[in-house]
């Protein structure tokens, strides 16, 4: 399996506008990977959102103000996220997904796999 993880770090009040964006996303997976499309369907996704804390080790400190916002995405093969990242940006979204991505990610990972420990 390959998997995609991007997290975006938006400052608070900009976390409306970018969870629209992220929720069109998500509609359009919903929409687009359905048992007959013929297309490879992604194994599971998930998004996330939660307050950027001051020290993860110790949340009573506070937040930074900032939300982090995770996607995330399982796919059988890397050619299946090559193809849906393709579909993707070709979407009425596509434009402001990757605006988003571009002006907020902080972390993108797409195609690894789970490491053996």
């Amino acid at each position: 399996m390959r998997y995609i993880n991007i997290i975006l770090k938006v400052p608070s009040e900009k976390i409306e506008e970018v969870e629209a964006v992220v929720m069109e996303h998500a509609n359009y997976i919903k929409s687009t990977y359905v048992e007959d499309s013929g297309l490879a369907n992604p194994i599971s996704t998930y998004f996330t959102k939660g307050p950027e804390f001051n020290n993860p080790a110790n949340p009573e400190d506070g937040t930074t103000g900032t939300i982090l916002l995770s996607i995330n995405e399982t796919w059988n093969e890397l050619d299946d996220i090559q193809a849906h990242a393709g579909r993707a940006m070709g979407a009425p979204h596509g434009e402001r997904l990757l605006s988003v991505f571009q002006e907020y990610g902080t972390l993108s990972i797409g195609g690894e796999e789970i490491f053996k420990h």
